[in-house]
């Protein structure tokens, strides 16, 4: 008999490692998603069916955050089990493609620019833990 899964409902999302002048942008999750409402993430969504993570990762950063970029390459994949769904979460490097933008969220969540070395100070979402974690230790080691 086959197993049935514990976590029937996989998604698998971008994330954007957007770095600009030492700091990491990192948003707010948008108020009224009532699950891990006000803790923040590295911004980014789902990927749609046939698309590639590079065109993803560009498509939900313009969408959410207004801003055009590139995406670079993978740094790390998480998969992270939350208690109804596992999430497989690919963190992407990019840059933006207009150095002096700033984000304008359309769907009223809060951004800032972040030292790696202040992550500590933030509440960040389960899944993005181990990225911010990542990220710290290569900081450290330039």
């Amino acid at each position: 008999m086959e197993k049935i899964s514990e976590y029937p409902l996989k998604l698998e999302v971008t994330a954007a490692v957007l770095k600009k002048n030492g700091e990491y942008l990192i948003c707010t999750r948008p108020p009224g998603k009532a699950e891990y409402e006000n803790l923040w993430e590295f911004p980014g969504g789902k990927i749609k069916s046939g698309e590639s993570r590079a065109s993803c990762i560009e498509r939900e950063i313009q969408e959410e955050l207004g801003l055009e970029i590139i995406a670079l390459d993978t740094i790390m994949t998480n998969v992270h089990q939350y208690p109804d769904k596992t999430v497989i979460l690919h963190f992407i490097r990019c840059i933006s493609r207009k150095e002096d933008a700033l984000p304008e969220p359309t769907e009223g969540q809060k951004y800032k620019y972040i030292k790696a070395n202040d992550f500590d100070s933030v509440s960040f979402l389960p899944a993005d833990i181990a990225a911010a974690d990542f990220i710290k230790k290569i900081e450290m080691t330039q």
